[in-house]
Formats: structure tokens, C-alpha cells, sequence
């Protein structure tokens, strides 16, 4: 039966000759798997903040727009005005979108394994790094988390408070 240990000395981690017999290798391989949790929670956000403006209006993403350079006063006013001139550059931004996701989620599963195989090797204080690396990451990224705009660019923000003796409609969930 396996059980968590609580020690210093790992032999092959994750890759052959991974060793930690000193505790300078132990406390930098602590930190490194707090910093891969971090990262973990990191590019989680980021994927989600991608997938929530890749699923958002064309029209209300900021677009460059070579006849105006900024130094114009009345730049500002047309912003809001200032719209893609083709479907072409919707579907390049978009396949751009796509594959900064599709990297995002491939760095977030490789970083998840390579946590998963770390906390599997039963060691109790590698346990806690990863622990402590994602609860730092939520703290950290937690707060990055978008609303739905509309063209205008304000948010949709309904906030609404209960009280403790009323009851929650289930389609409000």
C-alpha cells in the first residue's frame, strides 16, 4: 500500500538522474514544482481569458487602423467608430486566437502531467509545493476573469444580493 512519506532524499523523479540527496536539491526542486503550479494556474487564466475573446463580438476588439496615427485629437472619438474593413481580417485574428489556445492548452496538460507525476511519487513535501503553487497561482490569476461585453465595450455586470431568508430561483443558478 502507498502511502505519503515525509523525506528529503528522491531518487529519479521524473526523468532518470533526478536525484535529491542534499537539501539544496530538495528546496530547489520545492520551488520548482511551486513555480510549475503557479505557471499551471497562469496559463489556465490565459486560456480562459482567450476562449472568452475569441467567443466575443468582432466588432467590439480593439482594430489598428493605418489612417489614423494616433496624433490626431479626434482619434479617440472615432475608436469606437473604427471597424474591421473585411470578413478576412475577423477570420485571421480569429485563427490567430486559436492557436495561441491550442499552445496554451497543450502547455497547461504538459504542466498538469508533469505536476500529477510529481505528486505521485508520494513524496508528502512535494504535496505541499504543489499545494501552495496553485493556491498562490489562484490568488495571483484568480481575479483575470472576464465578463461578456457588448459592442459598446461596457460590461454586463448584474449584481445582485441576497439576503438569507429569501430563496434562490433555479434559473437564476
Amino acid at each position: 500500500m502507498a502511502y505519503f512519506q515525509f523525506g528529503t532524499e528522491l531518487t529519479n523523479l521524473l526523468f532518470e538522474n533526478w536525484n535529491t540527496i542534499v537539501w539544496k536539491d530538495f528546496i530547489v526542486t520545492f520551488l520548482f514544482f511551486v513555480f510549475l503550479a503557479i505557471s499551471l494556474e497562469a496559463v489556465s487564466r490565459m486560456e480562459l481569458l482567450l476562449g472568452q475573446y475569441y467567443n466575443s463580438d468582432p466588432l467590439s476588439w480593439k482594430w489598428q487602423d493605418d489612417r489614423y496615427d494616433g496624433r490626431t485629437s479626434s482619434s479617440s472619438l472615432l475608436e469606437p467608430l473604427r471597424i474591421p474593413s473585411t470578413i478576412s481580417q475577423i477570420r485571421k485574428r480569429r485563427l490567430k486566437i486559436h492557436v495561441l489556445r491550442c499552445t496554451a492548452h497543450v502547455i497547461r496538460i504538459f504542466i498538469g502531467y508533469l505536476l500529477m507525476l510529481a505528486v505521485m511519487s508520494y513524496n508528502a513535501y512535494l504535496l505541499i509545493a504543489v499545494i501552495a503553487g496553485s493556491t498562490v497561482g489562484y490568488l495571483t490569476f484568480g481575479h483575470l476573469q472576464r465578463t461578456n461585453h457588448t459592442r459598446g465595450g461596457a460590461s454586463n455586470l448584474q449584481s445582485e444580493t441576497l439576503s438569507c431568508d429569501q430563496e434562490v430561483e433555479p434559473d437564476k443558478l
